[in-house]
């Protein structure tokens, strides 16, 4: 796929078009990155910004700042009539990028808004009633606020990045109401994470032209034009400025939520049951000497009433949920349990706060966001005629929630902490892997009536493991058709082979820990062999068969992925991209369309993904990855049985992306 030349629009290929645009400073002021302004006075940085980044867009291949977006499309062909930065009225600013988004024809067409300035959020406490409204270079409002823009991403037929260096993040420019509705894969946000609404001196902007920059110095002309990979570019800016945020939009229709066309509102409130299905049907294992130490202690947490807070963490693999979903089963009628992945605050509020009072009326737009819970937990104990019941809420998967930070000051620390009249509201149970730092806030000041336990700290003796672990897999050849393919000393070498390579029983000084669980690993491995077809028929391969595994996760998805014929690979790649929520079946056609956009990608023509073809896949060669759970109402939810698995299956998308990002997440 080429890119266009900045003076030939009309010939035939995709379009690569752009728009900047510097706006006016609020009427904040003492804005710490730059001087006191007066309100709505042009931003003495911004012209020049958009200019750099103006350039390096023109270098690129792009049409920037086209002219007939302003004055209409009679403009002659030809050479497009530019025009500056900071030169427009609102009206015009608007105009400029309703024009941009009209001249999208094509599914490959990409179109880059950039926008410049200070904006202003209006409405309540809650994402959903806010509005985020931006003013002109003459320091008028826009006739449309920020999310307008958004929409007409999502309908335009090419692709849109917005680059929104506003001083406010994502979640506020893009609130929860819009991201939840009909998902379209057409559309990628960035933006600064400042909450104040300033623009602090336009390092967003700066960021982004340096890296584009980069990239096409980067870019070896002799294998063909510079294609923009939008997913790389955003990486590489989060990079350079930390308080970045931005939203890829590759979401699937949750379980549970209503597909509709109607508009951004979500058509149904969350399925609670799938909650409930995610925690109770993760797949047990037999615990580790270790990690029973860990499941005394919680449920020492949940038969007791001393604590407020248990936090258990650990790395990918590790078993936590596992774990957890054993201990919790005997305590269902007073746990709340909350899949937290890609999920916001107002979605967890409403989740919880469903559970507690099913069929409840909640008004979410109170100031305080954790209230709508507060009154469920008072509604439940006037049910059950227990003034002083403290439920228990188990939030799983924390580190891939939404905002974290948000949800940790806003919700889980008034549940943990909060009481009246003496009284608890709740306790809390959190599990998350152990790099998320958003958590330390939850501690209480004194350290008291909390625990964190962190399942790579209790790992028993390295022998103790690789004994737990080479019966683990004894077990594992016995329960399958290992054994008798490969006979029981065969098959014992294999399992004592592997468990020496997940725990060395000797000298464990210079053995690096592995970054996923031990048991994760071996199921890979244990597929692997199966995979092999006769694979070692005496000790000796055995040991040979072990001694070429890959160590971890990357490496044997990697392996696995490049056996896939390119069919297979492109709907691999997309079950991927549900993030742990799965796919409705009942939404087949919406899978099949993104399959047939990562195909190209994958090797793949497009009309070789049909709906039997997905299925024969998932049947077939994806079988080993796929779990599928029963829906309210008779549907099916398919996903990939663990998150570490899945998030290596996008990077493997990621690295496949070699022309444009259209087809790509």
């Amino acid at each position: 796929m080429t890119n266009v030349r900045p003076d030939t629009m009309a010939v035939p290929g995709p379009r690569r078009l752009a728009v900047t645009v510097s706006l006016t400073g609020a009427a904040v002021h003492g804005a710490p990155a730059r001087p006191l302004l007066e309100p709505h006075r042009p931003l003495p940085f911004g012209v020049a910004r958009c200019d750099e980044f103006a350039g390096v867009m023109r270098a690129l291949g792009f049409t920037v700042n086209d002219r007939r977006w302003l004055d209409g499309p009679d403009e002659p062909d030809g050479q497009p009539a530019w025009f500056g930065p900071a030169l427009l009225t609102a009206v015009q600013v608007n105009a400029v990028v309703e024009g941009a988004f009209d001249s999208l024809k094509e599914a490959d067409d990409l179109l880059v808004v950039h926008v410049l300035g200070d904006c202003e959020v209006e409405g309540g406490t809650h994402e959903p009633l806010r509005r985020v409204w931006l003013r002109g270079p003459d320091g008028h409002r826009l006739p449309a606020d920020v999310a307008s823009w958004r929409e007409r991403a999502a309908q335009a037929p090419g692709r849109t990045l917005l680059i929104l260096d506003v001083g406010a993040a994502v979640d506020t420019v893009a609130p929860e109401a819009y991201r939840n509705f009909t998902p379209h894969l057409g559309y990628w946000i960035i933006g600064a994470a400042d909450g104040d609404g300033q623009t602090r001196g336009g390092e967003l902007t700066g960021a982004v032209t340096a890296e584009l920059a980069a990239l096409n110095q980067e870019h070896d002309a002799t294998v063909g034009p510079f294609a923009l990979d939008v997913a790389t570019l955003l990486e590489r800016v989060h990079r350079r400025v930390p308080n970045t945020c931005w939203e890829p939009r590759t979401r699937p229709v949750p379980a549970g939520t209503a597909r509709t066309d109607a508009g951004p509102a979500r058509t149904a409130t969350a399925d609670v049951r799938a909650h409930l299905q995610h925690f109770l049907t993760t797949e047990a294992i037999e615990p580790t000497s270790g990690q029973l130490l860990v499941a005394s202690a919680v449920k020492e947490f949940l038969q007791g009433d001393t604590m407020n807070l248990l936090v258990v963490t650990g790395k990918p693999g590790s078993g936590k949920s596992a774990l957890i979903n054993n201990a919790v089963r005997p305590h269902l009628p007073r746990v709340v349990i909350v899949d937290s992945r890609n999920q916001s605050l107002l979605d967890l509020i409403r989740i919880i706060s469903g559970q507690l009072d099913p069929g409840g009326d909640f008004d979410y737009s109170q100031m305080a966001p954790v209230r709508p819970v507060l009154d469920a937990i008072m509604r439940r104990r006037l049910r059950d005629g227990d003034p002083a019941a403290v439920p228990i809420i188990v939030v799983d998967g924390f580190d891939r929630a939404m905002n974290r930070r948000q949800l940790v000051d806003q919700l889980l620390h008034p549940l943990a902490w909060w009481e009246e009249d003496g009284l608890r509201w709740c306790r809390l149970l959190v599990l998350a892997r152990p790099d998320v730092t958003e958590l330390d806030d939850l501690r209480p000041r004194d350290r008291r009536h909390e625990a964190w336990i962190d399942l790579g700290a209790v790992r028993p003796p390295m022998a103790k493991l690789n004994g737990e672990l080479r019966a683990h897999l004894r077990e594992q050849f016995h329960r399958r058709p290992l054994a008798g393919r490969h006979g029981p000393a065969v098959a014992d070498a294999l399992a004592a082979g592997m468990a020496d390579l997940l725990a060395p029983a000797g000298d464990t000084a210079a053995v690096e820990p592995l970054p996923w669980g031990e048991h994760l690993v071996a199921e890979l491995w244990l597929h692997e062999l199966h995979r092999a077809g006769a694979g070692p028929r005496d000790i000796a391969a055995a040991k040979a068969f072990v001694a070429g595994l890959p160590r971890d996760v990357s490496g044997l998805v990697r392996l696995d992925l490049r056996r896939l014929n390119p069919r297979s690979l492109a709907i691999a790649w997309t079950m991927a991209f549900a993030q742990g929520e799965g796919w409705s079946l009942d939404h087949i056609d919406l899978i099949v369309a993104i399959a047939q956009r990562m195909a190209p990608r994958a090797g793949c023509d497009r009309t070789a993904i049909t709906e039997e073809s997905l299925r024969a896949a998932l049947d077939g060669d994806l079988a080993f990855y796929v779990r599928r759970y029963p829906q309210r109402g008779g549907g099916v939810v398919v996903r990939l049985f663990h998150d570490a698995v899945a998030e290596e299956i996008q990077r493997d998308s990621r690295r496949s992306w070699t022309a444009t990002p259209e087809e790509a997440p």
